[in-house]
């Protein structure tokens, strides 16, 4: 994982999602949730569909149990995902936790 400074930090020992795939994958299988206090993977088996040009922000609890570089201070994490998780998120931004613009 990239951190703000252009640095390196390695995946945390649980991750279950594997190293940076291509940029132009969906995300979703490096997501975490954290709903009513537990926490759940976005995407457990995956995605191979190609991600959207436009990310989709986090927010801070989702983005700490995430697979995701770190934002500078101040700023959300984003990720690119394909249609089907965005527009869920879209949808249910409170439910799902993602925060809105």
């Amino acid at each position: 994982m990239k951190t703000p400074e252009g640095g390196e930090r390695p995946l945390a020992p649980d991750s279950e999602s594997g190293p940076d795939a291509e940029e132009s994958h969906c995300g979703a299988a490096r997501i975490g949730l954290v709903v009513g206090g537990n926490m759940r993977p976005l995407a457990s088996d995956g995605c191979g569909d190609s991600a959207q040009d436009e990310e989709t922000m986090l927010l801070d609890e989702d983005a700490g149990v995430s697979d995701v570089p770190c934002p500078p201070p101040g700023q959300h994490a984003k990720v690119h995902l394909c249609a089907h998780p965005a527009f869920f998120f879209w949808l249910n931004p409170q439910i799902m936790g993602i925060a809105e613009a």
